[in-house]
């Protein structure tokens, strides 16, 4: 926990004011596109895209020129680069702040067109569209920047698709309700949610000697005053409670799933012991919605 708990007490020092949140994220940028644009691609990236393919194979998403969200783009905005690579689809990217870091996208994407052929599902067709389709300027993306990050800027009924990974256990968590509500607006009938939210503990990456649901331990309180900083914000909201959320927004769930760890060895909170086990145990989970038709 010492790892833990010295990390957290940096965040939150950086947390301090906006000249401090600046600071550390000018560093993070800097240091974070140099050693991403040399490293190699994590694989976890190739197996997003494989996520996406086998969904289009089950479901119709990409059919008649669709209009896709990518909520909360990052770096390399992987879901959208990599859809619009295999499928004729219109792409918009919207975040509260420009973050992207083309050398690690060009990195990236090299090396993804190496082991494209690792991909299964993937016709000989959509193999060539890739290759011939890697020139930024050739995607034909529109980068929409929103400071308030709330979405009423966008159209109602105007996306055919919105996808988003590992940005919505970074909302606050009291804006939540409201801001699944606005996905659900601007969603088209019948048009489709595709999520991946890390529901793990952030912290465990820099001390993996905690638990990946560390903060499990903590009430709302104690994780507040020791442990919570605007920097690397999670709202620890658990799969049962988002699942509520976005049945309440109007959302009719597809599928769902996810990555599960063991929570022997630490003490849950009086706060989430009332939760299931499944919803406690997963550290990612994703999930399909689709509204009414």
């Amino acid at each position: 926990m010492i790892k833990y708990s010295a990390t957290a007490s940096v965040l939150k020092a950086f947390s301090l004011n906006k000249s401090t949140r600046q600071l550390y994220r000018a560093l993070g940028n800097k240091l974070g596109a140099r050693s991403r644009a040399r490293s190699a691609m994590p694989a976890y990236y190739m197996e997003r895209v494989q996520r996406m393919l086998d969904l289009s194979h089950r479901y119709p998403l990409f059919g008649d020129r669709p209009r896709m969200l990518e909520l909360g783009t990052g770096w390399v905005h992987w879901e959208a680069l990599t859809t619009r690579l295999f499928f004729d689809i219109q792409a918009d990217l919207y975040d509260v702040w420009d973050n992207r870091q083309f050398d690690a996208l060009k990195s990236y994407v090299t090396q993804f067109l190496e082991r494209m052929d690792n991909l299964t599902g993937l016709a000989p067709e959509q193999r060539s569209r890739a290759a011939s389709l890697c020139s930024y300027e050739r995607l034909g993306f529109r980068y929409v920047l929103d400071p308030q990050g709330i979405l009423a800027n966008l159209s109602s009924e105007s996306y055919d698709i919105v996808v988003s990974a590992g940005v919505f256990e970074h909302l606050p968590r009291a804006g939540v309700p409201d801001y699944i509500r606005q996905t659900c607006r601007i969603l088209k009938p019948g048009g489709y949610a595709v999520h991946s939210i890390n529901t793990a503990d952030h912290l465990h990456l820099y001390d993996k000697s905690t638990s990946p649901k560390n903060y499990l331990r903590f009430s709302d309180t104690s994780w507040r005053l020791l442990f919570e900083n605007q920097l690397q914000y999670i709202n620890r909201l658990q799969r049962c409670e988002w699942m509520a959320i976005f049945d309440s927004a109007g959302f009719v769930c597809r599928e769902e799933f996810g990555s599960r760890c063991n929570l022997d060895n630490i003490t849950v909170s009086k706060q989430f012991r009332n939760m299931d086990p499944v919803s406690l145990e997963t550290t990612s989970w994703y999930a399909v919605y689709q509204t009414p038709a």
